[in-house]
């Protein structure tokens, strides 16, 4: 792994009833401090990191609907405040984005928030990053690979709908 790559974390669970779920969170790890499992209160621990091909859903219907699940499915929820609460995020806000006017480069060049400056946004990020939001290392990982064509359309979908 190299800094600032995103990483798929899945995991299948047991209740004490025997319930089970599985759930999966994508992130951006920028620090990996060394962990020990016995000093946090685990047992042995076996961890296989041998790479896994994720399921797409490609029979999921473009929609804001399914962009608010992506939203919160690959991560974006821990970078882009949907409501009041964007300052303490490390992106910008996605309330009112849609169809505003954006300062890009330094605050010299001015972009329209519309589908294509959104599209360009997921798949490279660094080609337009906001003002104030200049991060280096730590800015945000390309979608593109990642992502299908309908799930970009799905949230733009979304970005749009939250005003």
């Amino acid at each position: 792994m190299t800094p600032v790559m995103q990483m798929r974390l899945g995991w299948s669970l047991a209740t004490a009833t025997g319930t089970k779920f599985q759930e999966t969170a994508h992130f951006t790890p920028y620090d990996l401090p060394a962990f020990n499992p016995r000093a946090e209160g685990f047992g042995d621990l076996v961890v296989d990191l041998s790479p896994r091909h994720t399921v797409t859903n490609a029979s999921a219907p473009v929609s804001a609907e399914e962009g608010r699940r992506l939203y919160q499915a690959y991560g974006c929820v821990a970078c882009h405040a949907i409501d009041t609460d964007a300052l303490a995020k490390l992106g910008p806000t996605w309330k009112g984005l849609y169809g505003s006017e954006r300062s890009v480069a330094g605050g010299v060049v001015r972009v329209q928030a519309d589908d294509a400056y959104l599209r360009e946004s997921i798949l490279q990020p660094s080609a337009k990053i906001a003002s104030g939001y200049e991060r280096g290392e730590g800015s945000m990982p390309s979608y593109s690979g990642v992502l299908t064509d309908s799930q970009v359309a799905s949230l733009i979908l979304f970005i749009k709908s939250v005003k």
